[in-house]
């Protein structure tokens, strides 16, 4: 199926719940007119860009619900899960806005950088955003995967940032920014969205970003994937590959 409205469409995200089998699926729309938006948690498009959160039934004969979510800037949605247990919808990506919706209460109330990370909690319905939260420092960060923890059902997020103070990372893996023009972050959080547990840099003294992430169903460890510039990426020694074969210096900036 064909999935937008009047303007500029991309989808990047995909999750079927669990027990419906329903399809959520969540991107980015320029489309002032996205289709099935009444009712939903946000029915109209506010910002120059929203991000866009659809629901359809399995077989991708019906949108049954959609809704924007954003605000009055650029939002943009790259990643999306199901609580296994409550079907709750969990959207992360990037917003410049500074009014995005139902951050009062989260983790990260404010935007504290250029443009931030933000990651948003609604109801499977689509119908309501239960809340959300800014993540980040005082530069870009971008989140670009979630995952659910199948036992705690906390909410680990995983993405680039610039930020030399992104939030809570005293503790843990890796407590300082590596270097380079961004490194990795690592986030966990609670289910509520209403704490940052705690959070990790991953990389090394060049460009470092992570791209997926997925939780062991059983041991809980959590593994993250993405692409690396740096030759001292941290705790290769032993690795199945232990050097980097490719590793050309990249002083871009990271935007999204």
């Amino acid at each position: 199926t064909y999935l937008g409205g009047g303007g500029t469409d991309e989808a990047y995200a995909l999750a079927i719940h669990p027990k419906t089998g329903e399809v959520y699926v969540a991107g980015i729309t320029a489309s002032t007119d996205f289709p099935n938006t009444f009712g939903g948690a946000q029915g109209d498009h506010i910002g120059r860009v929203d991000v866009f959160v659809s629901r359809l039934n399995s077989n991708l004969t019906r949108i049954l619900q959609s809704t924007y979510l954003g605000g009055s800037g650029v939002d943009k949605a790259y990643a999306l899960t199901l609580h296994p247990t409550t079907g709750e919808v969990y959207v992360a990506g990037i917003t410049d806005s500074t009014d995005f919706p139902n951050t009062f209460g989260g983790a990260q109330a404010n935007n504290r950088g250029q443009r931030e990370a933000f990651v948003a909690r609604l109801n499977s319905d689509l119908t309501k955003i239960l809340q959300a939260t800014y993540l980040g420092g005082n530069y870009v960060d971008v989140a670009k995967a979630i995952a659910i923890h199948p036992i705690t059902g906390e909410v680990y997020v995983a993405g680039n940032t610039n930020s030399t103070n992104f939030p809570r990372t005293f503790g843990g893996t890796q407590e300082r920014f590596g270097g380079g023009p961004s490194d990795a972050f690592v986030a966990r959080l609670n289910s509520d969205l209403t704490q940052i547990l705690q959070s990790a840099y991953l990389g090394g003294s060049d460009r470092d970003e992570a791209r997926a992430l997925a939780i062991h169903p059983t041991t809980g460890e959590v593994y993250v994937a993405g692409r690396t510039y740096s030759t001292d990426f941290p705790k290769t020694a032993g690795g199945a590959q232990t050097n980097c074969n490719n590793c050309t210096s990249s002083n871009r900036p990271i935007y999204d």
